[in-house]
C-alpha cells in the first residue's frame, strides 16, 4: 500500500514539474520572449519557422527565436490545447502577430536536466 501511495505521490510531483516547466515556456510565446522560451530547450531542438524547419542547438534556437519575434511583433497568444505524461507535455495554440496568425506547436520531454522543449513550430496559418 506504501508503495501505490509513493507511486502515486511521485506521478503527481512530476505532472506538476512538467505543467511548470510547460507554463513558463508558454509566457515566453505570449510575451515574445526567446530568452524565456531558451531556458527551456534541450540541447537540440527541432524548430520550425514559417516553411523553414531545421534542427539547431540551444544558442542557434534562441538567436532563431529572437529574429523571429523581432519580424514578427506578438499581439496576443491563446493556448488550445495542452496535455502530460510521465514521459514529457506539450501545447498548441494560435499566436497572432502584425505579420499574421501562426499554429504553434511545443514539444517537451524529460530528460537528465528536467522537461526540455525536443520540437518547437510556427505555422504561418492561411
Amino acid at each position: 500500500m506504501k508503495r501505490i501511495f509513493l507511486l502515486i505521490a511521485m506521478l503527481g510531483t512530476l505532472f506538476t514539474i512538467n505543467a511548470q516547466s510547460l507554463q513558463g515556456v508558454l509566457k515566453g510565446v505570449e510575451a515574445g520572449n526567446a530568452a524565456v522560451i531558451a531556458q527551456n530547450i534541450a540541447d537540440n531542438v527541432i524548430l520550425t519557422l514559417s516553411d523553414k524547419s531545421d534542427t539547431y542547438n540551444k544558442k542557434e534556437a534562441e538567436a532563431q527565436l529572437k529574429d523571429f519575434f523581432a519580424k514578427n511583433k506578438v499581439s496576443s497568444f491563446e493556448t488550445k490545447h495542452k496535455g502530460a505524461s510521465p514521459n514529457g507535455s506539450f501545447a498548441v495554440g494560435t499566436l497572432k502577430t502584425a505579420k499574421g496568425n501562426y499554429r504553434v506547436n511545443i514539444f517537451m520531454k524529460n530528460d537528465a536536466k528536467g522537461e526540455m522543449i525536443k520540437e518547437l513550430r510556427f505555422v504561418l496559418l492561411e
